[in-house]
């Protein structure tokens, strides 16, 4: 798992309309600081399988970012091929005057089903916390 911090610096309203849309938050600060994490996604089943996302990141200040309030998952829904392994990444609305509290994520994941039948095959696993620095 990979993760930076990144500064968003819009110039114009259009530019702070559309990271506001982005993360469907009207929360913007400017500058607006966004966290991405990339992370992998591998399947050692003999069946192709869906994750179904992270269901929230919570920083240590507490503020839980979730789909819809500040957090994109481009892992929701993803397939992956049996044996197979993918790269996703997230992105996280942080509003500026909590940056310099930022020093630890916590990942809330969701399950694992079966792409054919939508049946959940694994229970979500436990929360992943990570150092940010």
């Amino acid at each position: 798992m990979q993760s930076a911090l990144l500064k968003y610096e819009p110039k114009t309203d259009q530019q702070k309309e559309l990271i506001s849309t982005t993360f469907d938050s009207a929360n913007v600060t400017l500058p607006s600081y966004v966290i991405q994490v990339t992370y992998t996604l591998d399947n050692s089943s003999d069946s192709e399988l869906q994750f179904n996302g992270i269901k929230s990141l919570v920083p240590n200040y507490g503020q839980q970012l979730s789909m819809g309030s500040g957090l994109i998952d481009e892992g929701v829904g993803s397939a992956i091929a049996a044996h197979a392994h993918k790269d996703e990444h997230a992105q996280a609305l942080i509003n500026s005057d909590d940056v310099s509290k930022l020093n630890q994520l916590t990942f809330n994941l969701d399950s694992i089903a079966n792409t054919d039948t939508f049946e959940t095959v694994a229970d979500a696993p436990e929360s992943l916390t990570i150092d940010f620095k």
